[in-house]
């Protein structure tokens, strides 16, 4: 992906401000520890539905302010695996949650 320099400072600027947000979701680990069943029958700790419904209401929040259509949410899941692993997986998350905003 090839961006200009204000649309390489907005999506520094964005996967800040996800990174803020996710952040304050994590502080919600502790109290979201039990499993719950997914739409597709699997088990899945509630803290990690929980942030990211969290990361797309930020997504088409910023989405909708460029007056851009809504993600879905399975457009995070793909986010969030990718960062999955990664030693900066907050970072990474942020990140390619920022460049949800302006593709997709």
């Amino acid at each position: 992906m090839s961006l200009t320099y204000p649309e390489h400072r907005r999506r520094e600027q964005l996967r800040d401000q996800f990174r803020a947000v996710l952040a304050m979701a994590m502080e919600q680990r502790s109290a979201r520890r039990t499993y719950v069943e997914t739409s597709n029958g699997t088990q899945t700790l509630e803290w990690v539905l929980f942030e990211r419904e969290v990361m797309l209401a930020a997504i088409n929040r910023a989405r909708a302010e460029t007056g851009r259509a809504p993600v879905r949410i399975e457009e995070v899941v793909r986010a969030e695996e990718q960062a999955i692993g990664h030693v900066d997986y907050a970072m990474k998350f942020s990140l390619y949650c920022a460049d949800l905003v302006s593709c997709a």
